[in-house]
């Protein structure tokens, strides 16, 4: 038995041609661009236009992600600043953070502690970049 055989709360899922889920997996897509196709996908049997809203928020995001500092001059020392707050890329996502004591570390963006401290804790993440 397939996972795609068991759909839990509703059938907004089950009865498609091809699941969000298959589709995002089979064409590699992202997290960001994950949640659009299920939004859309799903908006006119589950959430209606709250959902179109929800998948408009994750563009909205992405956009955001995509069009952020592409300035070298806008950079600490080639680093994206980060000011806190979400993670700002997928947690599979590789990349070279910088820290405040200006040490440089790489790996999945999801195993680092992605926060910053009001008493500047010298691990805090200032930057980063995504290793392609």
């Amino acid at each position: 038995m397939s996972a795609n055989d068991t759909q839990i709360a509703g059938g907004h899922y089950k009865d498609k041609p091809i699941q969000p889920w298959s589709y995002i997996a089979a064409n590699g897509l992202g997290y960001f661009e994950g949640n659009i196709v299920k939004y859309v996908s799903r908006w006119k049997d589950k959430g209606g236009v709250d959902d179109l809203r929800k998948a408009k928020h994750y563009i909205e995001k992405l956009i955001e992600l995509e069009t952020q500092v592409k300035d070298e001059s806008k950079t600490i020392h080639g680093f994206i600043p980060w000011p806190g707050g979400d993670i700002p890329v997928e947690a599979t996502t590789l990349v070279e953070i910088l820290v405040r004591n200006q040490k440089k570390y790489s790996g999945l963006a999801g195993t680092f502690l992605w926060e910053q401290t009001d008493f500047c804790h010298s691990g805090d993440i200032i930057g980063y970049r995504v290793i392609k």
